[in-house]
């Protein structure tokens, strides 16, 4: 069974982009739960003293991502290396020498929030920003040395993870539940994009709530 770097079948990157821009900028997702938010098969992330067997199906799915995230994120730490530096440097491990905007369009993310978080990686060393043929508009974003060695101190981190994950599942299972995840995204695919025709979209998250 070839998975990729996080467990994830190779091609099938875009099952992570339900992360939203600020999540993945200020590492939220792996650390938007404290230490003390204990989930139980008995006990909801919330609180509620509900089985998870009664929940909602985006709920499981979001506590399972939560935890691929936050698992890993501690393993990530030994080495320095944060769980939004990591989303960044598995796709440059893949392809580097791509532009900043073709950087966002994998990862599914708008262009300052990839720019803010290149900015850290570049001060980290992990990366180096190139102009080519004189224009200065378009930065193409390669590894440095320490960014492309990391590939093989971290990647095994995150086979780890999902072999955690799904100890005790056999495989059979586990290839039947990547299908059904695809399948599912690819209706939600579908729905966002019908809703996009009707003139809606995603609204920033930092804007909801605010009063008008």
């Amino acid at each position: 069974m070839s998975t990729g770097d996080d467990g994830l079948a190779r091609g099938d990157e875009h099952l992570w982009r339900e992360y939203t821009e600020a999540e993945l900028a200020d590492d939220g997702l792996a650390n938007d739960a404290s230490s003390d938010d204990k989930v139980t098969g008995k006990t909801s992330a919330s609180g509620d003293q509900f089985p998870l067997s009664d929940e909602r199906l985006a709920h499981v799915v979001r506590l399972v991502a939560k935890g691929f995230s936050r698992c890993l994120q501690i393993r990530l730490a030994k080495h320095g290396i944060s769980f939004g530096h990591w989303t960044y440097l598995r796709v440059l491990w893949e392809q580097d020498g791509i532009t900043q905007r073709d950087l966002s369009v994998r990862l599914g993310l708008m262009e300052p929030t990839v720019h803010t978080a290149l900015t850290k990686m570049l001060k980290a060393g992990l990366i180096r920003r190139e102009h080519k043929d004189g224009n200065k508009k378009k930065n193409y974003i390669y590894l440095s040395e320490t960014g492309r060695s990391l590939r093989a101190e971290l990647e095994p981190l995150a086979v780890e993870v999902n072999e955690v994950a799904s100890e005790g599942l056999p495989d059979t299972l586990v290839d039947q539940l990547r299908s059904a995840l695809i399948h599912m995204y690819e209706n939600l695919s579908v729905d966002e994009a019908n809703a996009v025709k009707q003139g809606l979209s995603m609204p920033s998250t930092r804007h909801l709530g605010e009063s008008k």
